[in-house]
């Protein structure tokens, strides 16, 4: 009796041992898990703080070509500067070898 109380005592220690084996090994496994979120929520946040610079920077050329574009003249209120004009001569004008 005293040898079946000592044979249960020993297989329950070996599971207790077994079961604080595996949470160590989970705590490690979870530990190296948190530390890897971590790494990539910074570098998540530092290119997210780089695109919101980009954007912004986009956003100002935008601006500025949208009023560059909106201050510059109305080519149809101009006056026809090519009504009285002849046309270019054409390449093989320009480059006829007369003997």
């Amino acid at each position: 009796m005293v040898n079946d109380a000592c044979s249960l005592l020993t297989d329950y220690n070996d599971r207790l041992n077994k079961e604080l084996e595996d949470r160590t090994h989970t705590f490690k496994m979870f530990h190296n898990y948190r530390l890897g979120q971590k790494l990539e929520l910074k570098s998540a946040e530092e290119k997210l703080e780089e695109y919101k610079s980009k954007l912004a920077k986009v956003t100002s050329v935008r601006k500025e070509l949208k009023s560059h574009i909106q201050n510059l003249p109305d080519l149809t209120l101009l006056p026809d500067v090519t009504g009285g004009l002849a046309p270019l001569p054409s390449a093989g004008d320009l480059f006829a070898i007369d003997g």
